[in-house]
C-alpha cells in the first residue's frame, strides 16, 4: 500500500499552538518562514546597505521580537500571519539602520567634539554592561557562542555555521533561541551595540573550529 504523505500543517494553525505554548510549533514556523522573511528583508534594504547588513540576524531578531509579542496576534489565515510579520521585520529593519548610520557618522566625522559623559550617565552605562555581562555568562554555551559571533563580532550565518560546525539553518534557530533567552534576562540589548568596553562573559570567546 502506498504511503500517504500527511499535508503541511497550515502556518495559522502552527501560531495558534506556539500561542498555547508549544514551543516545536515556533521552531516549525521559523523553518517554514524565514526564507520568505529574509527575501522580504532583503527588499527593503537598499543595495548600497546589503552588504553591511546580516538578513539572516536581522530575521533571527524579528522572529525573537515577535515571539515575544506572540500573544496580540490575532489574525485568521497565513496572509495575516506574514503581515504581523513583515511588521516587525519593518521595525527591526529600520532600527538596525539608523544604528548603522550614526556608526558610519562617528567614524567619518572624528573631528566633532564629543559631549562630556557626565559621571553618573558613565557609570549607569558601566552598570548596563555588567549586568549584560552576567546575562551573557548566564547562557548556555552555544547561546552565548551564537551571540558574540553573530551580534558582538558581527560575523554572517554561513561564517558562524562554520566556526560552530552547525548548519547555517541550525544557527538562525539557534540565534533566536538565544536572543529570546537574553532578552528574557537582561532586557533591549539594542542589537548589542554598546560602546566603550568589550563584553567578556565567563568563559571568554568561543574557540574557532
Amino acid at each position: 500500500m502506498q504511503a500517504v504523505m500527511a499535508e503541511p500543517q497550515p502556518i495559522v494553525a502552527l501560531v495558534q499552538r506556539a500561542q498555547r505554548g508549544d514551543r516545536e510549533a515556533f521552531d516549525a514556523l521559523v523553518a517554514r518562514c524565514g526564507a520568505r522573511l529574509e527575501a522580504f528583508i532583503g527588499r527593503r534594504i537598499r543595495p548600497a546597505l546589503r552588504g553591511r547588513l546580516d538578513l539572516s540576524a536581522l530575521a533571527g531578531d524579528t522572529f525573537a521580537r515577535a515571539f515575544e509579542s506572540l500573544g496580540t496576534f490575532r489574525g485568521s489565515d497565513d496572509d495575516a500571519w506574514h503581515g504581523w510579520l513583515a511588521g516587525i521585520a519593518k521595525k527591526v529593519v529600520l532600527k538596525e539602520i539608523d544604528l548603522l548610520k550614526r556608526s558610519r557618522t562617528a567614524n567619518v566625522e572624528p573631528e566633532i567634539a564629543v559631549a562630556p559623559v557626565s559621571p553618573s550617565r558613565a557609570l549607569r552605562r558601566e552598570e548596563r554592561l555588567d549586568r549584560l555581562s552576567g546575562a551573557l555568562a548566564a547562557l548556555s554555551t552555544d547561546h552565548r557562542d551564537v551571540i558574540r559571533l553573530c551580534r558582538i563580532d558581527g560575523r554572517s550565518v554561513r561564517e558562524t555555521a562554520r566556526r560552530m560546525g552547525r548548519s547555517p539553518d541550525a544557527v538562525k534557530m539557534l540565534l533566536w533561541r538565544a536572543l529570546r533567552e537574553l532578552k528574557a534576562r537582561f532586557g533591549d540589548t539594542e542589537s548589542l551595540h554598546l560602546p566603550d568596553r568589550p563584553i567578556e562573559p565567563e568563559g571568554g570567546p568561543p574557540d574557532a573550529r
